[in-house]
């Protein structure tokens, strides 16, 4: 959830990344997940699952500063 570029300080993946999350979803760190997505789709045609979805940071914290 969070990483360093160029050595610097560390920051959150939100923050360094603010289109993550797709169709409005709100961007937030879990800890031991990374950055996740939540948030809903606004199309009232949407399927259930997408309207729920979670996305998850495939490379969650495997950067922590000790």
């Amino acid at each position: 959830g969070y990483l360093s570029v160029e050595e610097r300080a560390c920051q959150s993946l939100c923050d360094l990344q603010p289109d993550f999350c797709l169709n409005d979803g709100k961007c937030d760190i879990m800890p031991g997940h990374g950055a996740i997505c939540s948030g809903s789709s606004r199309q009232p045609d949407s399927l259930s699952s997408i309207e729920n979805a979670v996305k998850y940071n495939p490379v969650y914290e495997s950067h922590r500063a000790g």
